[in-house]
């Protein structure tokens, strides 16, 4: 077991969950529906993108990968809020709103890992 990655994990996540919790704060109030994390899981996709390119490029720099990636984008993106707020939509009878933030979450999730990686490398420009 290697404590130091642990402990970056661990803080990087507590990171990650406290950023995701004040986006859901604040873009939750909106009401249209869970913009918050639908945010906070586009962030991460693009992160999760830029970060493993750097990873790739300099692995002796393993905090990129603990910290960065595991920790602060595991505990800033989320599939159980994802789930539990697309159950709230089925039960809520809002299968549009459903439908479309399943799509969007999907969809922009995959767009955003693509173009962090990119950025990071340089090809997007």
């Amino acid at each position: 077991m290697n404590i130091q990655a642990m402990i970056l994990v661990f803080v990087g996540g507590g990171l990650g969950s406290l950023v995701r919790y004040l986006l859901s704060i604040w873009l939750n109030q909106l009401k249209y529906f869970y913009l918050g994390t639908l945010l906070a899981n586009i962030i991460a996709a693009f992160l999760i993108g830029l970060f493993l390119y750097n990873y790739e490029i300099q692995p002796d720099k393993h905090w990129i990968k603990f910290f960065l990636t595991v920790g602060f984008c595991g505990g800033l993106s989320t599939f159980s809020a994802f789930s539990n707020e697309n159950l709230s939509l089925i039960q809520q009878s809002r299968y549009l709103e459903l439908i479309i933030y399943i799509v969007l979450s999907i969809i922009l999730g995959i767009i955003a890992c693509l173009l962090g990686y990119k950025w990071a490398n340089g090809s997007l420009f």
